[in-house]
């Protein structure tokens, strides 16, 4: 849920049920499309690494829809390894107006909600062009006093409270690498650890079967063929990314599969048009 408000997921909820969508999970998502069922249309919720406010914010909103999830959850998190930088880059503009950024070479200065939000923005962006960069924040963040260890107590759920939510019947959980590295900027056996460790880690903690992934960021930089091997190699069933696209079982690749994110009503709304115009195509 962070990064997306309350009135905003509750709206997208109402909205697919309104039109006639079933919120399933994705295991019974996949049996329906193996026997190519088109008695009505059908939508999977995921959630990507484990933060506190998907069962603090999401949950409760869940439960009143009765509408089941996937959480895509990374081993940094729950044990608070992980390289959260743009947790520490959403806390480095929100505690200060003037930021400098040596890596990139820029100092914003920013002293209001918009431009803090338009600057944290193009330094994302900065680092989505090549995922190696986000090392390079290391020294800001040290610079101005940010722990990453302490934001991720903060904002994701320990191993404990990941046991609890795992045992929810609405809850799915699966795989999403140890680090949250990309992984196509990886050589192949560490790219597979980060695959198989964080497969095992899980199952061992939560004492289950994890056969679905998220990649990380989930983007042709970050994942391609090389990444989908790995994913079947260790044993992953399906492997979702963040390209767009519609599920057919008659050309659909289970480890490649595509999502849909929204960040405002008037994007949903437009996507969601164009897609069904497109079932109605087929």
């Amino acid at each position: 849920m962070t990064g997306t408000s309350v009135s905003l997921f509750e709206y997208l909820l109402n909205w697919l049920q309104r039109e006639g969508w079933s919120i399933v999970s994705l295991d019974e998502c996949l049996e329906r499309l193996a026997r190519n069922d088109q008695s009505s249309r059908y939508a999977v919720l995921t959630f990507d690494d484990g933060y506190r406010d998907n069962v603090s914010v999401a949950l409760p909103i869940l439960e009143r829809h009765n509408a089941p999830f996937m959480m895509y959850v990374p081993t940094g998190a729950p044990t608070r390894s992980m390289q959260s930088w743009w947790l520490g880059l959403r806390k480095l503009f929100l505690s200060r107006d003037k930021v400098a950024i040596d890596a990139l070479g820029r100092q914003f200065h920013c002293s209001d909600i918009r431009s803090k939000t338009l600057a944290l923005a193009e330094v994302i962006r900065w680092v989505h062009q090549d995922y190696r960069r986000s090392a390079m924040l290391a020294p800001t963040f040290k610079q101005a006093g940010i722990s990453l260890a302490t934001l991720n107590d903060a904002y994701f759920l320990d191993e404990r409270e990941l046991g609890i939510l795992a045992r929810h019947p609405l809850a799915s959980i699966g795989g999403h690498t140890t680090s949250h590295a990309a992984l196509a900027t990886l050589d192949g056996p560490s790219a597979r650890a980060e695959l198989a460790d964080n497969r095992a880690y899980l199952e061992n903690l939560l004492q289950r079967s994890i056969r679905h992934l998220a990649y990380p960021y989930g983007g042709p930089r970050a994942c391609g063929l090389r990444e989908e091997h790995l994913a079947n190699d260790v044993g992953f069933q399906t492997a979702v990314t963040t390209r767009q696209g519609q599920l057919h079982e008659h050309k659909m690749n289970h480890l490649a599969l595509p999502r849909i994110g929204f960040s405002s009503r008037s994007g949903f709304t437009a996507r969601m048009s164009g897609i069904m115009e497109a079932v109605q195509a087929r």
